[in-house]
This record gives structure tokens, sequence and C-alpha cells, in this order.
């Protein structure tokens, strides 16, 4: 026995630092998408951004998008989805006073409708009012840069893709939120090898694009992942997918400020595991799963095991650490985050811990809280 439980460590650890050369290695595969001259001036966007409660959001948001529109001559439109808020978010997004923003409140189109994907309800009506060729889907939380928009016409016009996934970055100086800006950097290395190498696929919500025929939703379907739905539909139907690796084409967005909402963001997003049909994203999100279990489980079996646990915690730790880092490094390098790494040490330590139950709760959480509601 004693064998076994060594050499199932060596093996995990084997299996953890080889995941993370090979998301590394097809992260760098990437060329950073540079910005050609031309743009197909035929193409045209609906941007579709759902908003809830984003009164301190959503100003910012819209004039980020309309400063980057200010460099194309496409045609452009901007939807926000007044989603039930209980704040000035459709006050402040009406008040901003350009003709190509329209602002739609799901009170007025589901009025005594009982719901539970509200987030999808709001994108379906979003599309029905769409009118341009490829749809924008954007959180209401978000910041872009100037060159934005200028980019992803320029992929869509060069790669000719039916779904764009883009990069995520988060922001905020506090520990807890430079935890947040790692994990979320690691997040993006394994979405663009995912669609690299085809083995799995994975988006965020708050950054893609997609041709407008190709994509639905409905208020039938589960509250969360409208992102991992679409793009493994589109993968599964043979579609055009691209991962944009472009600080231009990066979406900038504040980290959670405490841990309450940490904790339910993340918990929300882990329910979005249950969609994932892809044997190889199944393997590639146990294996830093069953690592972390497995470092915490290390004293426990030093019981049983004695001075050969603790030698084999260390060795796992240390593994996990250098491998880690390296990673990190180079993301945070790239995404201009190299302050978040001064956080490095504490965040490899609560990585473990946050792996482990964050994990466990996604299988047994069925409902969750969200902007003050009860969804599941």
């Amino acid at each position: 026995m004693l064998s076994l439980y060594v050499g199932l460590t060596i093996l995990l650890i084997g299996l953890y630092v080889y995941l993370i050369i090979y998301i590394l290695d097809k992260w760098e595969a990437y060329t950073d998408y540079s910005q050609p001259i031309s743009i197909d001036p035929s193409l045209s966007l609906t941007l579709l951004i759902p908003a809830r409660n984003e009164a301190a959001h959503i100003k910012a948001c819209l004039e980020s998008i309309l400063a980057s529109a200010a460099d194309i001559d496409n045609a452009l439109e901007i939807i926000v989805l007044d989603d039930h808020s209980e704040d000035a978010t459709y006050a402040i997004a009406n008040s901003i006073g350009d003709t190509r923003i329209k602002v739609i409140r799901l009170c007025d189109r589901i009025a005594n409708k009982k719901i539970n994907a509200h987030k999808k309800m709001a994108l379906a009506i979003g599309l029905q009012e769409a009118s341009m060729d490829y749809i924008l889907q954007l959180d209401a939380d978000v910041r872009v840069g100037r060159p934005y928009l200028s980019v992803l016409l320029s992929a869509l016009t060069n790669q000719k893709p039916d779904f764009i996934a883009g990069p995520v970055c988060l922001e905020g100086s506090s520990a807890l939120q430079h935890f947040q800006a790692l994990d979320m950097m690691g997040m993006m290395a394994v979405t663009a090898a995912g669609i690299e190498s085809s083995k799995w696929h994975i988006a965020n919500g708050a950054n893609m694009l997609y041709k407008k025929d190709l994509v639905s939703f409905s208020d039938s379907q589960t509250a969360s992942g409208d992102d991992v739905v679409t793009i493994q539909t589109l993968a599964a139907e043979g579609r055009k997918i691209l991962f944009l690796k472009s600080l231009d084409a990066t979406v900038y967005t504040a980290a959670m400020a405490n841990l309450r909402e940490f904790y339910h963001q993340r918990i929300r997003w882990a329910t979005k595991n249950k969609y994932q049909s892809s044997l190889s994203m199944k393997v590639m999100m146990a294996i830093p799963f069953i690592n972390c279990l497995i470092i915490l489980a290390h004293p426990f079996m030093a019981i049983w095991a004695g001075m050969v646990a603790w030698v084999l915690l260390g060795l796992h730790i240390m593994s996990k650490v250098m491998i880690d880092y390296i990673y990190l490094k180079s993301l945070s390098t790239f995404f201009g985050k190299e302050k978040a790494m001064g956080a490095f040490g504490y965040a490899s330590v609560v990585y473990i811990f946050y792996i482990a139950i964050i994990g466990v709760a996604s299988l047994v959480v069925k409902k969750y809280t969200w902007k003050g509601r009860k969804v599941t």
C-alpha cells in the first residue's frame, strides 16, 4: 500500500507538470494578433450587453465602446438589456445620448413571466432586436481599449471565424484581487490551448463574438453557461473557432472585492462544468482538482505513512509552485500584470484550498445566489 501511495503521488505530480507545460506551449504557439491595415466595410456589429444593477459600471463601459467605435466606419448598434435592475442602470444607459444605443428593459417584455435563465432570456430578446450580421457579447462591467473594435473587425476580415473568444483581464489592488487576476490569466491560457488543440472549447461571456444566425438562447435553459454552451455547440458543428490573443482585443473588469462575492461568482462559474462533453476537458479539470485534494491529504496520511508522507508533501508543493510560477510569470508579462505576481506566494497556498473547495462545491451545489437572485 505504501508503494501505491508513493506511485500515485508521483504520477499526479507528473501529470500536473505535463498539463501546465502543454497549456503554456499552446499559449505561446499563438502569435500575438497584430491589426492588419484593411477592414471589410460591409461587416456590421450588434453589441449585446445584458445588465443587472450595473449603475456603477455601465457608463464607463458604454463610453469606452463609443471611443473605440470612433475609429471604425462599419455599421454598429449597441443594445443594453436591463435585467430588472434595482438601481439606476436603465437611466444611466439611456442618458448617454448616442443614437446607436438602444436600452431595453426586460420588465417591459416579460412582465409576470417566471423564468430562471434571466441572462439567456435577455440575450434571446437582444438577438430578436439585433439587425447586424455579427453579435459582440459583452458584460456591462467591462471596459475596452481604443483599438478594440478595430482589432475584432480586422480579425473577422482576415481570419473569417464563426466565433471569436476574446481575453478577459481582472483588475484590482488587494491581495484577493491579485489572486483573481492570476487565476483569470491562467484560465485565458487554458481557453487558448483548448481552442488551438481542438481538445476542449470554453469561452467567457464577457468578451465573445459570433455570427448572429448561428446562435440562439432560451429562458428554459439553466441560468449559467451561455458562453460554454454556445462555443461547444458551434465547435460540434465544425464551425471555425478563434481565440484572439491580443491585448487590444482584451476587455478589463474589476475583480470581486470581497470573499463572499468571490465565492458566489466562482460557484456560478463552476456550475458550467456540467456542460462539458469533452473527455479531454474533464481530464484537464480533474488533474488540478485531484492534485489539490492529495496535497491536503498528505498530513493525514502521515499518521499511517510517517515521514514518507511529509517528504511527498514537500515534493508535491515544490513541483507545483515551480511550474505554476513559470506559467503565471509568462502570462502576467503578456497581460502587463506583473504586480499581481507579488501575490504569488500567498496565491500558491490559497489556490490549493480554493480548487479543492470550489471543486467539491461544484459537484454538490445545485443553487446559488447571484446579484440578489437564487438561481439553478
